[in-house]
């Protein structure tokens, strides 16, 4: 584990970075024994949230959270919303107000909640696409479809 991580957990709990250590190696096993891979991406970011709840620390501090908004905020932006199927169907560009729908995949058949965004009521298509993109943004998808 860096030294770095187990000083700011030892100084957020106030255990010795000796117990951190120890509990970092749990973690590690108990993710392994979980299924999770040395090799994937989100093998140490699950190792630290058990870590986390083995610390019994505040995932959420006020300054996590203000950056969490930010870069979901940034990733948001860098969305791109495909709408050829839209135009294909109804021979122009998405606009106006009424309900709308953004898949995650444009050619899937067997779709489930997590595969498409609705919008919560009909509102215009600037703030549906806004709302979308953070729900993209979220699931870490680079391209969403207007459903037609």
């Amino acid at each position: 584990m860096p030294a770095s991580i187990v000083k700011s957990f030892a100084q957020k709990t106030g255990k010795p970075a000796k117990e951190v250590e120890r509990l970092w190696s749990k973690a590690k096993e108990a993710a392994k024994e979980n299924g999770r891979s040395e090799d994937s991406e989100d093998f140490y970011p699950y190792v630290t949230s058990i870590l986390k709840k083995m610390l019994k620390v505040n995932e959420m501090n006020k300054s996590t959270k203000i950056f969490k908004e930010f870069a979901l905020g940034s990733l948001s932006e860098s969305v791109e919303v495909d709408t050829d199927t839209f135009v294909g169907v109804h021979g122009k560009k998405p606009k106006g107000h009424g309900s709308w729908i953004f898949f995650a995949d444009k050619y899937k058949t067997d779709i489930r909640k997590d595969d498409y965004y609705q919008t919560p009521h009909a509102m215009n298509y600037g703030d549906a696409v806004k709302l979308a993109k953070k729900w993209a943004a979220e699931k870490k998808l680079f391209r969403i479809y207007v459903a037609s």
